[in-house]
């Protein structure tokens, strides 16, 4: 970072919300505080490299000492003084212009560089690289990344679906952070809020937003570019070329910039380093349980896969009631921990000489009612549905997977089972994500229990080494604020 854009990039820091006082404080219901005006340094440096604004003139620091905020007469001369005031502090990179609690008018921010794990191509380890965050644009945020874990849909990318086509890119997609900045026509944010980062977005108005059926969001990455999991659209570049935001979020990053419509704002007291595993895998699994299967109390259930998504989905399965909850995983070192989430039956298939979807039906009367795959695998995908009992037996997708067609028999349907998927826990994004914050809060649902490591962002690629080997299932990194 140059000389210049280091003093006007820590000036903007400082003094983010810049007020102006009153001669007549009736008529005039803001905050008094100082008009921050720009250092002799600033103003030589500006000198030297020109103006910012476009004009040929400089503008004129004012004189006297900056605690003297100048005066009007009255709210009607309060525009052309915001006006001056803005020209002057546009190439100082200050992020908004507040009058009062009301933004008067955004103005321009500076490019960030930080540090961000780049994937250049599938199938390689991650670089840290330094890249370039733009400012956001009309209806973005641009967010302090604090915290980030790894979810399985990022080594999905990474090392199965492998689509040259979506890289380079930023991984990462379960994060929580600060608001930097906010772009024009941003009204609900504010820099200093705390935020998550939505991989499914709720802009409240296309058709799927305003049926209560749905989750999903015609505005959305989602709806066009599955083959790629990013928008075309990006504000991250690295060594001069555009790199992809994955999933729309890209939490691999110190910084990243987001859509207002896919950011949720939380209490200001929710750990960040927790909460952030609601923006994916444990929203994922516990909303399959209790939105998408509907489970009930007194039921019994199949959950295969003791990843972090599955054990959500446990969590969900014991929280809405069921009376038995099967956990199914190859890795019975998860069982433990699957029971402290509400398991009480642990099967590993690989123990039987049989389909376990026979041995579920031996030990249930005939299947369970609801059975739920957090794996990812078609070959799953068929077992959790042959392990439902015919009649009313509920069987929903949740693992991530685009990669292979899945198959069942008819008779499977035709006999009364349902077949079903759930993205994102079925629920709506903006709305639901600061109630799991809340519930979380107020011990109804469990984060912490989820968290086995705590790592560097420059130990990424560590950590996605002990999630691909089935070591442990959720990792939590901490990012310098």
């Amino acid at each position: 970072m140059s000389s210049t854009n280091r003093i006007v990039h820590d000036a903007a820091v400082r003094h983010r919300d810049v007020l102006c006082g009153t001669r007549e404080r009736s008529r005039c219901h803001c905050q008094h505080e100082r008009a921050v005006r720009p250092t002799r340094e600033q103003n030589d440096l500006r000198g030297r490299e020109g103006p910012h604004d476009g004009s040929t003139a400089e503008p004129q620091a004012a004189e006297g000492p900056a605690a003297e905020a100048p005066l009007v007469d009255d709210c009607e001369k309060m525009g052309t003084l915001f006006g001056e005031l803005n020209k002057c502090l546009r190439g100082l990179g200050f992020t908004q212009l507040y009058f009062g609690e009301k933004i008067v008018e955004p103005v321009v921010v500076l490019v960030i560089k930080c540090r961000a794990a780049v994937a250049w191509e599938p199938n390689a380890p991650l670089m840290m690289e330094e890249i370039e965050v733009a400012p956001p644009q009309e209806g973005e945020i641009r967010i302090k990344v604090v915290a980030t874990g790894v979810c399985h849909t990022d080594l999905y990318h990474l090392f199965e679906g492998k689509d040259k086509r979506g890289f380079p890119t930023v991984l990462g997609h379960e994060g929580a952070g600060v608001v930097e900045s906010v772009g024009p026509g941003v009204t609900d944010f504010r820099p200093g809020d705390k935020v998550i980062p939505l991989f499914i977005s709720q802009c409240g108005e296309c058709r799927f937003c305003k049926c209560p059926k749905t989750n999903l969001c015609d505005r959305s990455w989602t709806s066009n570019n599955y083959d790629i999991m990013s928008d075309p659209t990006t504000r991250l570049t690295c060594r001069g070329q555009p790199i992809f935001q994955f999933m729309g979020t890209s939490t691999f990053s110190e910084y990243t910039v987001m859509n207002q419509i896919a950011v949720a704002k939380i209490h200001d007291d929710a750990p960040l380093d927790r909460v952030c595993l609601l923006s994916c895998g444990i929203s994922t699994g516990y909303g399959a349980a209790v939105n998408t299967a509907g489970v009930t109390p007194g039921s019994v259930c199949a959950v295969f896969g003791m990843g972090a998504v599955g054990l959500a989905a446990v969590m969900g399965c014991k929280n809405a009631g069921a009376s038995r909850i099967f956990a199914v995983d190859i890795n019975e070192q998860k069982f433990e921990k699957a029971k402290e989430f509400g398991a009480t039956d642990f099967l590993n298939p690989k123990a039987y000489n049989k389909p376990i979807s026979e041995v579920l039906a031996e030990m249930t009367n005939g299947g369970v009612d609801f059975s739920l795959e957090c794996v990812g695998n078609t070959e799953v995908m068929r077992s959790a549905l042959e392990s439902c009992v015919k009649g009313w037996g509920v069987s929903v997708l949740v693992g991530w997977t685009d990669m292979k067609d899945f198959s069942a028999r008819p008779i499977q349907l035709l006999s009364g089972k349902t077949w079903k998927g759930s993205l994102f826990g079925g629920f709506k994004s903006k709305d639901s994500v600061p109630k799991l914050v809340r519930d979380y809060m107020s011990g109804k649902i469990k984060l912490d229990e989820f968290i086995t490591h705590k790592m560097s962002l420059e130990q990424v690629n560590d950590a996605i080494n002990l999630m691909k080997t089935g070591e442990w299932y959720i990792f939590h990194s901490h990012l310098s604020v």
